[in-house]
């Protein structure tokens, strides 16, 4: 198994945790009160398998400018640009999940007991 097999492994991996994060919140019920205190926004289950995707895809793109380049063949622009779009979209996913825990934090610390206060 070489590592393009581990990149497309990690590809399906990835999303399919996201989705079934997705479908499991779903299924639950989307309650606004709790919506509003940022716990159901979107579980860390999500954004884990978004950001393994992501990464994933960033990998095997990666792997076809690697291959042209190696061939003498200048890379393709699309091939770069999804590349790096891949990465731009699990940074952002990984910036919004290591955001998650203060916010958590200060909407607890804001009210007693982590309720939700109704203005």
């Amino acid at each position: 198994m070489d590592w393009i097999d581990t990149a497309e492994i990690m590809t399906l991996a990835g999303f399919i945790l996201f989705f079934v994060s997705l479908w499991r919140r779903t299924r639950i019920g989307w309650n606004v009160t709790r919506a509003v205190n940022f716990q159901t926004a979107e579980s860390a289950g999500e954004l884990c398998g978004f950001i393994i995707g992501w990464l994933g895809v960033a990998l095997l793109t990666g792997n076809q400018i690697v291959e042209a380049v190696q061939r003498g063949a200048p890379p393709k622009s699309l091939a770069v640009v999804a590349c790096v779009s891949a990465i731009f979209m699990s940074g952002v996913s990984f910036g919004r999940l290591t955001m998650r825990q203060p916010r958590r934090l200060s909407d607890s610390a804001a009210t007693p007991h982590g309720e939700v206060c109704e203005s």
